[in-house]
């Protein structure tokens, strides 16, 4: 089941970003894999002491511990750590974002992962009744949340943005961590700036090549100076990832 998210969301930087809510099929295929995964990792940790018989109750805190990491930490870990995809969402091309388009962050993955085990483990028929029935596919926890999982889509090839920089200064970025919405930041920028006032354009500059370094790691964006020039680089390289997949 697919839904077009039809609300256009604005971001912190006035760039408008459209989304497509992703509904019942994927998310619960997701599961699916997330859950095999889970089952996978716990066999072997269950399979000796059930086996053999629990020797103490060191041996039952430990199980219990590891239990807990397993089942319940598995979904912020990736979800924080993954920016909003766990292995299973990511084969389905979809991720868990705020419902303005931001990415959910540390408070938002705990609160909808805490009531999972309320709408998913013990009331399963919540969550799917909430997804269907919200305009954004929302299960509870991502009504208390503030959050919405959303479809991946396809990309073309970016169009080029800025001047040509030099290939090894682009070439030594590593823009895996970019996705869709940080390369329409960036873009937009660098089409809009020669119309900013110098000290707007200068402010957000700093913003936004900030963000670069979060991303790409300060060690390989010092190599760049100055705040235009690693905004240029950084979407020149993106865009060259997506031209290599192409050929």
């Amino acid at each position: 089941m697919r839904r077009d998210f039809g609300e256009s969301t604005v971001t912190p930087e006035a760039v408008q970003l459209r989304a497509d809510v992703a509904g019942v099929g994927p998310r619960s295929i997701a599961f699916i894999v997330d859950t095999l995964i889970q089952v996978l990792v716990l066999l072997p940790i269950l399979f000796v002491p059930l086996s053999s018989g629990i020797g103490g109750s060191f041996e039952a805190i430990a199980i219990s511990l590891l239990l807990f990491v397993v089942v319940w930490l598995y979904y912020p870990a990736f979800e924080l750590l993954r920016r909003g995809q766990t292995p299973g969402k990511r084969a389905q091309g979809i991720r868990v974002i705020r419902t303005n388009g931001q990415p959910a962050g540390l408070a938002p993955v705990v609160v909808r992962n805490l009531i999972r085990i309320v709408d998913v483990f013990l009331l399963p028929f919540l969550a799917l009744i909430s997804i269907v029935v919200t305009r954004r596919g929302q299960r509870l926890g991502d009504l208390a949340a503030g959050t919405m999982v959303v479809r991946e889509r396809a990309m073309p090839i970016p169009p080029l943005v800025g001047a040509p920089g030099s290939t090894g200064m682009t070439a030594s970025l590593d823009t895996s961590g970019l996705d869709e919405r940080d390369y329409t930041v960036l873009r937009t920028f660098l089409a809009r700036r020669n119309g900013l006032e110098p000290a707007a354009r200068q402010q957000l500059a700093a913003r936004l090549a900030s963000r670069v370094r979060q991303q790409v790691g300060d060690r390989a964006s010092s190599t760049i100076a100055g705040d235009e020039p690693l905004i240029e680089a950084a979407a020149q390289s993106y865009r060259a990832r997506f031209a290599d997949r192409s050929g």
